[in-house]
């Protein structure tokens, strides 16, 4: 295992397309793309997109990317995770979990998806 120190990271409302570009140019260690409480509920479809898409454009440089999905008791849930998964960011965030069998879920998901693998200096 091996340790990154991190100074800095950022969260950026998935829902905010000038938000998402801007977190390409910012000094910062790592970014976190929220689709979860930053994005109203009416907002959700349209801050998935944005954000897999723009996981997917890469961009960020040497900042780690992280996709903040909703949480496992949400029906947003399943089609963040998909996305997210699909579009390959550093790390997936799953908040709110509470059980063990919730961890469990999350595990069993990732090993049914395909994420896209990417050199690390394309971020």
């Amino acid at each position: 295992m091996s340790f990154r120190p991190r100074r800095s990271v950022l969260y950026m409302p998935g829902s905010n397309a000038r938000a998402l570009e801007k977190a390409k140019t910012l000094p910062a260690d790592g970014v976190i793309l929220d689709l979860e409480d930053a994005v109203a509920p009416d907002a959700k479809e349209q801050a998935r997109k944005q954000v897999t898409d723009a996981v997917k454009a890469g961009g960020f440089g040497s900042r780690e990317v992280f996709i903040r999905v909703n949480g496992i008791d949400t029906p947003w849930h399943a089609d963040d995770f998909a996305a997210a998964a699909a579009a390959g960011p550093d790390a997936i965030l799953v908040p709110k979990i509470g059980r063990v069998e919730q961890i469990e879920r999350v595990g069993q998901r990732l090993l049914t998806c395909t994420p896209i693998r990417r050199p690390a200096s394309g971020r």
